[in-house]
């Protein structure tokens, strides 16, 4: 197995999440801008070989059609972030990046609160208190 560095596992799951929400919004200018910049980092960040190289042809397949087909742009990211997943010494079954790690991202499981002046992230259980 190919060992992702955390840090950059971090930066691109980061850059997954922003171009799958643009994706499935239809916002395909900053779904590109953050396929592109995922792609620059690969570039910089990857040594050679199969994973970025992978990383690379899912980047370009989704560049190609998030105009024409934006559910397809998306799965190509969404694909390239379960190999990003697979290629790192995090269990990928945790399910991402976020503050609890055995949540998967897409679950919300903390707010910030605007009026809160520490920027402190509330946790708030089901029932909606905390």
């Amino acid at each position: 197995m190919t060992t992702v560095p955390p840090d950059v596992h971090d930066v691109l799951a980061q850059l997954h999440r922003a171009a799958i929400r643009h994706g499935e919004t239809d916002d395909a200018e900053t779904f590109t801008a953050a396929v592109e910049t995922a792609e620059t980092v690969v570039e910089n960040k990857l040594p050679e070989g199969r994973v970025r190289e992978t990383l690379r042809h899912g980047y370009d397949r989704a560049s190609a059609t998030v105009e024409t087909q934006p559910t397809v742009a998306v799965e190509y990211v969404r694909s390239a972030d379960r190999l990003l997943a697979s290629e790192t010494d995090r269990d990928p079954t945790l399910g991402g990046t976020g503050d609890d790690p055995a949540l998967p991202d897409a679950v919300p499981t903390d707010s910030t609160d605007p009026d809160d002046e520490s920027g402190e992230r509330s946790r708030e259980s089901d029932d909606g208190s905390e």
